[in-house]
């Protein structure tokens, strides 16, 4: 996976998702569209500065910006015939955002059986 590509897509997808144009965003971040568009396209890489203004434009997080890292942990107790069955569903059509929510949805099942 490249890093600037993701992190341009999360660009464009919290722009999208406020309805903004690359040109409101410019001037919310006090550069050009052209900038904006040069980072959503991974034609500019983009400062930790930046990013941080971002954030705060954006009200959220840095690391928002950027792919969790997570592992897959087959519950002891899974046979090898049902940890096989659940590694086949999880394939590259799930985005890092769906693997978190499935990972919380295991960690919950774990919690309720304490």
């Amino acid at each position: 996976m490249d890093i600037n590509n993701y992190v341009g897509a999360k660009i464009k997808d919290f722009r999208e998702s406020r309805d903004w144009t690359q040109d409101q965003l410019a001037k919310k971040l006090n550069t050009s569209r052209q900038t904006i568009s040069r980072y959503e396209s991974n034609t500019r890489k983009i400062s930790p500065d930046t990013l941080f203004e971002l954030s705060l434009i954006f009200d959220t997080t840095i690391d928002s910006f950027f792919p969790t890292r997570t592992k897959v942990i087959i519950p002891n107790q899974l046979n090898e015939n049902k940890a096989n069955l659940l590694a086949a569903h999880l394939n590259k059509e799930f985005t890092d955002d769906d693997m978190a929510k499935i990972l919380d949805y295991i960690d919950m099942i774990k919690r309720s059986k304490k």
